[in-house]
């Protein structure tokens, strides 16, 4: 029976945990978020028919929903409303993704 937990133990990835591995400057670079580009802070911003620096399509729905004005991210000039709290929150945590995949239209 010892033996079988032991094993179990082993298998299962219990034990001593594992060293931290360390951080190094391509993992840093790969895990920050990329920053939007200015033309396609300018494309969100034309979606909704208008130039004004705000932009009233939810970013994170593919420019198809309509944001809602307690849904605001500012970023770099620009005040983009997102459909939900959710999408909000996508847009939040990796502007440069969300904004790539909107002017992409995908």
């Amino acid at each position: 029976m010892r033996v079988l937990s032991l094993v179990l133990l082993v298998a299962c990835g219990g034990g001593a945990p594992a060293a931290p591995a360390k951080a190094t400057a391509a993992t840093a670079a790969t895990t920050a978020a990329a920053a939007p580009s200015p033309e396609c802070l300018a494309k969100v911003d034309k979606a909704d028919g208008t130039e004004d620096h705000v932009g009233h399509k939810c970013p994170n729905c593919g420019l198809g929903m309509e944001g809602a004005d307690d849904q605001v991210t500012k970023i770099e000039g620009y005040e983009l409303h997102s459909c939900s709290a959710d999408c909000k929150h996508a847009l939040d945590a990796d502007p440069g993704k969300v904004l790539a995949r909107a002017c992409q239209g995908k």
